[in-house]
């Protein structure tokens, strides 16, 4: 049943359907578990450990794990991209942090690139993380991959995504997308 949950969910992210819950209680209070999807025709993502690929048109894919917070509620999502040589990995995350600060995004704790915000909906923002050998390599034998956050009182809050089924995952998009 969590499968199926994460599924429905998981498209819903893909096509956009973004309704954020309430902004993070606490960074302990975030599961990995998703709410229902709003949109039931959405095409059903294949999964991989915690990770969706979604493909809403041939040869656009993604890959995506979604972060809930303890009602279940929408609060971030990492999604990494392939179309040729381009590589992207976005954050979506909620409003009400600053803009002014690049968020920090490291796997396992070890050496952190500045992400960067490229735009700002009503759903929530993206935050853009430069992709680059090392980075995927870091992705591909990690375990939990960090976006921090810098609240308006300068508190960081840290959005960790469980890269658990991440190497599947990129295999499946790479196949797709070649």
């Amino acid at each position: 049943m969590l499968g199926n949950i994460l599924r429905s969910y998981t498209v819903a992210v893909a096509l956009g359907v973004l309704a954020l819950g309430s902004v993070l209680a606490s960074p302990a209070a975030l599961a990995q578990t998703p709410a229902p999807a709003a949109q039931p025709a959405a095409p059903k993502p294949e999964m991989f450990g915690n990770w969706g690929l979604v493909c809403p048109q041939p040869k656009a894919c993604q890959i995506q794990v979604v972060l809930v917070n303890k009602d279940k509620k929408f609060v971030a999502a990492l999604a990494y991209g392939k179309s040729g040589a381009n590589q992207t990995l976005v954050g979506i995350v909620p409003l009400g942090f600053r803009l002014q600060n690049n968020p920090p995004f490291a796997v396992d704790g070890g050496t952190a690139i500045p992400g960067n915000y490229v735009q700002c909906l009503n759903s929530g923002c993206r935050v853009a993380i430069p992709v680059n050998d090392a980075v995927l390599r870091s992705l591909q034998s990690g375990k939990q991959a960090t976006l921090t956050l810098l609240s308006p009182t300068s508190k960081q809050i840290p959005l960790s995504f469980d890269l658990n089924g991440f190497p599947a995952a990129k295999a499946a998009l790479d196949k797709k997308v070649q």
